[in-house]
């Protein structure tokens, strides 16, 4: 009979998926992790497995808890152009402890040369699903009338996951709130008839 875990897993989770939002799986050890979850490396390993099953561990559990619920509190509210403006204000200008991480998922997505090719598969399959959402957004907003269909939404919504791209790598190299001053309006501007 096994023994039942000592700490909440979820409370661990959550300080390991910060470690690596912050330092970057590359730059992440597993030193770095057991004193950001107060864990040793052996409850590590035994209850998530090494650093890659961590930082897959990590990433699932930002799309659960920051990815998924706004993407339901914006892209997928009854009105899509003011959920797409919500959306990019809150990608852009986020109010929380980790505003100024900028998106773990477009981080990771950034440094996908370093990962090891299974969690690059799950970072990239992670970003479809936010482009997905953005798309679908658009093209409603367009199927509405609300938003020009000049434009396939595909094609906006490639252009949309760039910007936001460029902006989080900005932001990275610049690190402050003051990098990119004018972006958010500067991406509202598409989508103003």
């Amino acid at each position: 009979m096994g023994r039942s875990r000592a700490f909440d897993e979820g409370k661990a989770l959550k300080k390991i998926m910060v470690a690596f939002w912050r330092h970057g799986f590359a730059e992440t050890s597993i030193k770095d992790l057991e004193l950001a979850s107060g864990l040793s490396s052996g409850s590590l390993y035994n209850s998530f497995g090494g650093k890659d099953e961590l930082f897959e561990c990590a990433i699932l559990h930002y799309m659960e808890q920051v990815v998924e619920p706004r993407l339901n509190s914006t892209l997928r509210t009854s009105d899509a152009i003011t959920g797409l403006k919500a959306y990019l204000n809150e990608t852009i200008e986020p109010e929380n402890d980790n505003r100024y991480l900028g998106c773990l998922v477009l981080n990771a997505h950034l440094n996908a040369f370093q990962l090891p090719p299974a969690v690059r598969k799950l970072v990239f399959r992670c970003q479809a699903q936010v482009d997905q959402a953005i798309e679908a957004c658009i093209s409603r907003a367009q199927s509405e009338e609300q938003l020009s269909s000049k434009i396939d939404a595909g094609v906006l919504a490639r252009q949309v996951s760039l910007m936001l791209s460029g902006r989080a790598l900005r932001r990275r190299l610049h690190a402050g709130r003051g990098a990119g001053e004018g972006d958010f309006r500067a991406i509202m501007a598409l989508f103003e008839q």
